[in-house]
């Protein structure tokens, strides 16, 4: 784009009242929406001085664009006062696109794109409520270390309770409390390290949409092949994310420029298969209670690698026909499990005796 009409495009786009000064906020969607007709020199000056706080007068475009020196000089004021401002968030958020978006376009886009408005709040949001609430039990129980073993705890109105499947909200809402302080620490760290930067890279609504897709494939799986025992904790839902963002990194794997690739799909896979460890090395434990069903992990985990791929790949990737085959043949059986998971826990009080009681006592378990 010539100087002129990219000057003329200024004044009318960002200078609508003849005030003499432009928008810095609204030059800098202009330059995102023209990126592909702007010289890459020209905009990368333009985008410093975007950069700033405020209003640009109008006479620095004409001296930045009109005059070598002044070019020079203003680009490195504007550069400069750019990186003392956005250098450590710049660096943020390539972190964040190299570890969320295997692929070199998508990271492209974010990084033209990401304004953090809004920010990421729905995995901040339920992890201080996981926070909170084993904290309430913490209290209400006398117990911080295994909150499971406590026969108060099987009577808390939102754990997965078999004997009450009938009321639906348990079916989510047990992802709110967790079994004892491993388990917690675990999906916490977990949420706030992972979560996040996917909530980031591919937004709230995806990523709560998998989340609860993760939640609700483990409380149904527990509903029909581990019937006896209770469900609790997020360890459904991050499972669904880890695993949905692990796939989709083997199938870039060829893309990824991240030196450590090898060993964060290394460390990723220990800690999941570490915490599903001790997860059934838990449920297996005798005791006077039944212990937590691992159900979760193991839902969470096919949810990641069946709907995740679906939730969090980016729209303009194209994938070989081979591999889109292969999707299709995994998902359609997550499909027909929900189904008949659906259609087991609406028909199947009849079929296999739970000691069903509307006002259930928590000794019953012993």
């Amino acid at each position: 784009m010539h100087d002129d009409s990219l000057l003329q495009l200024i004044r009318d786009e960002c200078d609508v009242e003849e005030t003499g000064f432009v928008g810095t906020e609204t030059l800098g969607r202009l330059l995102r929406s023209r990126r592909p007709d702007l010289d890459p020199a020209k905009l990368g000056l333009l985008l410093a001085l975007a950069g700033r706080d405020g209003s640009v007068p109008y006479q620095e475009f004409l001296q930045l664009l009109s005059s070598r020196r002044s070019s020079s000089f203003l680009a490195a004021v504007t550069l400069g006062r750019r990186r003392l401002r956005l250098g450590l968030s710049r660096r943020a958020l390539g972190l964040v696109a190299a570890q969320t978006l295997p692929a070199p376009e998508p990271q492209r886009q974010f990084l033209s794109a990401y304004s953090c408005r809004p920010p990421p709040l729905f995995v901040p949001t339920v992890t201080l409520l996981q926070v909170c609430l084993y904290l309430y039990c913490g209290v209400l129980l006398d117990a911080w270390l295994v909150q499971c073993q406590e026969v108060g705890f099987v009577g808390l109105p939102i754990i997965y309770d078999p004997r009450q499947r009938h009321q639906a909200w348990r079916f989510i809402s047990y992802a709110l409390l967790h079994s004892g302080l491993p388990q917690l620490l675990y999906v916490v760290f977990g949420q706030l390290f992972i979560g996040v930067m996917l909530e980031m890279a591919h937004g709230t609504l995806p990523v709560a949409l998998l989340y609860f897709s993760g939640v609700l494939a483990g409380s149904l799986l527990a509903s029909v092949v581990d019937m006896s025992s209770p469900l609790v904790g997020g360890s459904g839902g991050l499972y669904a994310l880890l695993s949905a963002h692990l796939a989709l990194s083997a199938m870039n794997w060829a893309d990824m420029q991240c030196p450590l690739k090898f060993l964060q799909m290394a460390v990723a896979v220990t800690s999941m298969s570490a915490e599903l460890g001790r997860a059934v090395w838990q449920r297996l434990s005798p005791g006077d209670l039944p212990q937590p069903s691992f159900a979760g992990h193991v839902a969470g985990s096919l949810a990641g690698v069946t709907l995740g791929v679906a939730a969090l790949a980016p729209r303009a990737q194209r994938w070989p026909t081979t591999r889109r085959l292969l999707w299709w043949v995994a998902l359609g059986p997550s499909f027909g499990f929900l189904a008949f998971a659906i259609f087991w826990n609406v028909f199947a009080y009849g079929v296999v005796s739970l000691g069903h009681t509307d006002n259930p006592d928590p000794g019953m378990w012993a």
